[in-house]
């Protein structure tokens, strides 16, 4: 039996037993709420994520690295896009492949982009 995936889910695929959201774009401003931690939590949208899309979300530090733990497997793409964003340290999944920021207040490379770089991380 599927369960409906929760709004911010823009995609979902159904294999056999699998009924979680793979794209998920949260955006802070359309859903009412400054912190996107919440609509992050497994048991919304499962932890087979592979790509998350932050936006218009209060994170001027990133992402809390107990936010990102279960997504480690599966996450390959984070886009944050109009944020508040001046830091992150980090960690990233280790699964990630690519890091779009855009329209941040970062005014340098967060550590999060350059120390312990996840192994297939290409595009920064």
């Amino acid at each position: 039996m599927h369960h409906a995936c929760p709004s911010h889910c823009r995609a979902d695929i159904r294999p056999l037993f699998d009924d979680t959201c793979q794209y998920a774009h949260i955006n802070c401003d359309a859903l009412n709420a400054p912190d996107p931690v919440p609509f992050m939590a497994p048991a919304a949208i499962g932890t087979n994520l592979f790509v998350l899309q932050i936006s218009r979300c209060d994170i001027p530090e990133g992402l809390p690295a107990s936010a990102m733990e279960p997504f480690n497997d599966s996450m390959l793409r984070i886009m944050i896009l109009f944020s508040n964003l001046t830091s992150w340290d980090g960690p990233l999944p280790s699964s990630l492949s690519s890091v779009f920021i855009r329209y941040s207040n970062l005014r340098s490379i967060p550590l999060a982009l350059t120390t312990n770089l996840p192994p297939l991380l290409c595009i920064i």
